[in-house]
């Protein structure tokens, strides 16, 4: 099979008329083709002697061609004869398979919540200790996923990976020392449909003091503070903007930590492809512990935010205010203000 350049720059053959035998041939050719016509076609003098037909010029009556005419029906046609087009609306639900590694989170980390895995530097004034920088180095990823393949809107069963640590630094003394910092792990099993979600898994959460802290206030005691255990949390979009959620987690326990804990709040956030210019956002959220008979601490977050999708990654920038028991818990029976701005991505 020729490649179609080649089909188009092959040069056309042509007839060569110039020898002996062609212009013998086309002359005989001609001969047969004239005398074919001429004894099929009649007389030439009998078509000049033949009278031509009458030829009527008249003109109808004006009202002839309209009389007959129906008058114009401009109603539609009855719907049982109409054209049906079969379609599928947007809005339906794609087509769930099994994916691996899937894009996206269905049951997204809580946005003002204090030790979820993510990348955030949240640089504020305490009102117990100054000026601090709390950090939040982690993420989560889902594994596998029994569910559609909508980036926007993901829908089905999940299960994730999710991890982080949580530093407290001191930026006003030599090196910004560690003052302590919290680890956190769990395996989350998920499920999201189109307004509900909920969660289910396994739970870790540690504390441990910096060394550089110890050395410099050598009279701190250390606090084991531990937490394994299981939580299970349920969400509710009102609207694609708006999300309500709680949770309860129980857990074995260590170091003064005690076995319950809920977690709830709300998120209002741009549900749709911000662009370059982003759009606002608020979330609150409050954590009740027994330890501490369920005082717990309440956090607000504002600020500017840009995403992609109507769900998943996001980028955010502003402030935050937290006020009650503190959330870096070497110093969990501890009372904080604090007030600062902050960076925060989820992905």
């Amino acid at each position: 099979m020729p490649r179609i350049s080649q089909i188009v720059t092959r040069p056309a053959r042509r007839l060569c008329l110039t020898s002996e035998p062609h212009r013998l041939s086309l002359f005989l050719l001609l001969a047969l083709m004239s005398a074919g016509a001429f004894a099929e076609s009649p007389a030439t003098f009998e078509l000049l002697d033949s009278p031509n037909p009458p030829v009527d010029y008249s003109l109808p009556p004006v009202d002839q061609g309209f009389s007959k005419l129906e008058p114009l029906d401009l109603n539609p046609p009855p719907s049982e004869a109409r054209r049906r087009i079969e379609a599928q609306s947007c809005d339906d639900a794609q087509p769930w398979t099994r994916q691996v590694m899937p894009q996206g989170i269905i049951y997204e980390s809580y946005m003002a919540g204090q030790k979820e895995p993510r990348f955030a530097s949240f640089w504020n004034q305490n009102d117990k200790m100054g000026w601090l920088w709390d950090v939040a180095l982690g993420g989560r990823i889902g594994l596998y996923r029994w569910g559609n393949e909508d980036p926007n809107w993901p829908e089905g069963w999940q299960v994730d990976l999710a991890g982080g640590v949580f530093p407290r630094l001191n930026p006003n003394e030599f090196s910004s020392p560690l003052i302590g910092s919290d680890y956190r792990i769990g395996v989350p099993v998920t499920y999201g449909g189109e307004h509900w979600q909920f969660k289910i898994g396994y739970d870790h959460i540690s504390a441990h003091l910096g060394d550089e802290w110890l050395l410099l206030h050598p009279g701190i005691p250390r606090i084991n503070y531990v937490r394994d255990g299981i939580v299970a949390g349920a969400g509710y979009f009102v609207a694609p903007e708006l999300r309500l959620y709680g949770e309860v987690g129980v857990s074995a326990v260590d170091g003064g930590a005690k076995p319950v804990e809920f977690q709830f709040g709300f998120e209002w956030a741009q549900a749709h492809d911000t662009g370059l210019w982003g759009g606002p956002f608020v979330a609150v959220n409050t954590d009740l512990r027994q330890e501490v008979d369920f005082g717990g601490n309440i956090t607000v977050q504002w600020g500017w935010m840009w995403r992609k999708y109507a769900r998943g990654s996001n980028f955010r920038i502003g402030g935050q205010y937290f006020y009650g028991k503190s959330e870096e818990f070497e110093f969990f029976r501890q009372t904080e203000s604090q007030l600062g701005w902050g960076l925060w991505c989820d992905f």
